[in-house]
């Protein structure tokens, strides 16, 4: 499985340390999710910053969905209403510390993807849109087609 997930806002220093993992390290997705989320292990996570609508890195889900632990919440409040924790592997370390660089608009990769194959839709459920990004969904479950698209114009640039 491809998803497109939302990560953070792209201009934000946080998340610096978390994106130049090395190949193989493992990576906790530090914003947790609301509800939980539908990626499982093996999935390809394509993740795209928010506000800056630019690729940033993609990930393999390496473990189940798994609440946070009790000294977490104490430690961080903020995992009350962002519950859900994932760990990932980086597989593009090299795009992923030089992102704004390469300005990979995901927008502009579904044209390009749709010119060369207007008959294969972007999304798993059929749609050829990526809109829903825009309309509050946080993450978006890729065709196979698409999702390999992305991963191949990532790797690319790495």
């Amino acid at each position: 499985m491809y998803w497109l997930k939302q990560f953070g806002r792209a201009d934000d220093d946080w998340w610096q340390q978390f994106v130049v993992a090395p190949h193989g390290h493992t990576m906790e997705f530090p914003n947790g999710m609301r509800r939980k989320p539908r990626i499982h292990i093996g999935d390809n996570v394509i993740f795209t910053g928010i506000h800056v609508t630019s690729l940033i890195f993609a990930g393999v889900c390496i473990e189940e969905a798994y609440p946070p632990t009790h000294e977490e919440l104490i430690a961080d409040p903020w995992r009350q209403n962002l519950y859900w924790k994932l760990d990932f592997t980086n597989l593009f370390p090299n795009f992923a510390e030089n992102w704004s660089i390469h300005n990979l608009s995901p927008y502009a990769l579904a044209d390009l993807f749709l010119a060369a194959n207007p008959n294969v839709p972007l999304l798993h459920n059929g749609s050829f849109t990526l809109g829903g990004l825009n309309a509050r969904h946080s993450h978006l479950k890729l065709s196979d087609q698409f999702g390999q698209f992305l991963l191949q114009s990532m790797q690319q640039n790495n």
